[in-house]
């Protein structure tokens, strides 16, 4: 034997929502203007977020990419070699600079990569007006 089902509960009959107190607003009224509020600031969200990434990966499509591979430093010269990643028919030049303890720039040159390889293994001696700590490449572009 079955126990009777609440009319509510009868199949295909319409589910009823809690009654709000007086002067109350059902809860259900607020929360769907709420979801769709976010849902729209979210999507406009996720097209800037995107657009942004295709701008600067756009814009760094085809820069020359450069890294420091080692550095020796004397008394009054730096020798560095670094690597340089192009595109082969470029040809590109690539800044390179020493620094004292103080920080202080104590040799910058430009140096020639020429067209003919994509990835260049270069060594360069730089002369310095004082003792370097550091050297860096800070960055190569195209000619």
């Amino acid at each position: 034997m079955t126990s009777p089902q609440p009319p509510s509960a009868e199949a295909g009959a319409p589910r009823s929502r809690p009654e709000p107190e007086d002067g109350e607003r059902p809860s259900w009224r607020h929360s769907r203007p709420a979801t769709l509020g976010a849902l729209v600031v979210g999507a406009v969200f996720a097209v800037l977020v995107g657009a942004l990434v295709l701008w600067v990966a756009l814009a760094h499509a085809g820069a020359p990419q450069v890294q420091v591979l080692d550095y020796s430093i004397h008394p009054r010269s730096v020798t560095i070699r670094f690597e340089v990643v192009k595109q082969a028919d470029q040809a590109v030049s690539c800044v390179t600079r020493a620094r004292s303890a103080d920080g202080r720039e104590v040799a910058r040159e430009l140096v020639p990569v020429p067209a003919g390889r994509g990835h260049v293994v270069l060594t360069h001696r730089l002369t310095t007006t004082a003792r370097a700590v550091t050297v860096e490449v800070p960055g190569c572009t195209t000619h």
